[in-house]
């Protein structure tokens, strides 16, 4: 048994999860968080302050958290992260058995077209083709002439990881791995989504709006969107002459109600300590929140309409999970559901005690299983086809 520190960097707060975690199970120790600093328009701009909020956060679960911690792993969202579709072509070394070391190197074929400058955070082979037949998984010992894979490649900049992985060092911060935030989604949500072939994933940060799409079941598109619930606060911080942290009550306050309140004259106590004249009329409040959030729900379909062909997710029976912090809104789910027509619904990983069970910690839960699939290994036997998809996963930390 390790103990692991699974850290979610977003755009406006760092989120860690203190763990013991084994190959089969995950018992998480606390949590801790702190404001993150360093991030300018969902774009890391300077990393010392990013890490300083990282120490913080880190000091923070270690106030309730006795003990040294084995592992750290970090899961990034940011514009910084990019993703794309790329495919490899190889003759097997022996055409008339496929070998583990032929898919590695169809893999490595793929990322040849990947830019010099960016640095593989995860690559998902999604499709083989042996023979221009496609095949789920690598066949090994079949007769093959011609081997192709389809691969996912998650990326952030060579320079971005460096600078990174140095600023962490100079703090005594033994990161082990990255982790791309929509892939740490993924990893969580599995036991909701397994059964599905065509689905969205969607985390809606402060900052940033992580998508993701599925289609029969393989990742095919992964995007980085630069706006997300932060834009509502501010919009209430405006409105109302408030600071950040009570625009932030007053929209949580607005999440718990009934949207038939709506033209039926309510006025809402919106007070705080220190304010005496925040009675709100909750349909100002509702105009504000429903049409900054359609706003926002437009630039999400906009953001992936030009990747996805959305008239093939029209046809197919397809959902949108959404998660993060500011899914907690139902606007989000009524609106995304008005745009998109499909079935919307806000979701959390169901394994978290209670106490953590919330979408802000769908990342973090994530990056722990990513951990967990990722302990160090104990020698033993495997198999050819085992062993490639372990090295591939050593390799780029799939």
């Amino acid at each position: 048994m390790k103990q692991v520190l699974a850290i979610d960097i977003g755009t406006s707060c760092i989120k860690v999860l203190a763990a013991q975690v084994t190959s089969a199970q995950i018992e998480i120790l606390g949590s801790g968080s702190a404001p993150t600093s360093g991030y300018r328009h969902g774009k890391v701009e300077q990393v010392d302050s990013l890490v300083s909020s990282i120490r913080q956060a880190i000091d923070c679960v270690m106030t309730a958290v006795s003990g040294s911690f084995d592992l750290i792993y970090m899961g990034i969202g940011s514009l910084d992260v990019k993703a794309v579709n790329l495919f490899g072509t190889v003759a097997p070394q022996r055409p008339q058995s496929l070998s583990a070391e032929d898919g590695e190197r169809a893999c490595r074929a793929s990322i040849a077209a990947l830019p010099l400058d960016e640095a593989i955070v995860h690559l998902i082979p999604s499709q083989y083709f042996v023979d221009d037949r496609p095949v789920a998984l690598l066949p090994v010992g079949q007769p093959c002439h011609s081997l192709k894979v389809n691969t996912h490649v998650i990326s952030i900049p060579k320079a971005l990881k460096s600078q990174l992985n140095a600023e962490l060092a100079r703090n005594s911060i033994p990161a082990i791995s990255l982790v791309a935030t929509s892939y740490a989604d993924a990893l969580a949500l599995t036991d909701q989504t397994q059964s599905k072939t065509n689905f969205f994933i969607m985390d809606i940060g402060a900052g940033t709006v992580d998508v993701s799409f599925y289609n029969e079941g393989k990742r095919v598109f992964s995007e980085a969107l630069p706006f997300g619930g932060e834009y509502i606060t501010s919009d209430i911080m405006q409105a109302f002459s408030v600071n950040r942290n009570h625009a932030e009550g007053i929209k949580k306050y607005y999440a718990k109600l009934d949207n038939n309140l709506h033209h039926q004259e309510v006025i809402l106590d919106c007070n705080d300590y220190g304010t005496t004249d925040k009675n709100i009329a909750y349909d100002f409040l509702y105009d504000i929140i429903e049409s900054r959030t359609e706003e926002l729900v437009a630039l999400i379909y906009q953001g992936v309409k030009d990747s996805i062909p959305l008239d093939l997710v029209e046809r197919q029976a397809c959902e949108v999970y959404l998660t993060g912090g500011s899914s907690k809104l139902p606007s989000f789910v009524r609106a995304i559901h008005d745009r998109f027509g499909l079935s919307v619904k806000t979701v959390m990983p169901t394994k978290l005690d209670k106490e953590y069970l919330c979408p802000e910690n769908t990342a973090g839960y994530g990056i722990l299983l990513f951990a967990a699939s990722h302990l160090p290994a104990k020698q033993e036997t495997s198999s050819g086809c085992h062993m490639f998809f372990q090295k591939i996963k050593n390799m780029f930390g799939s």
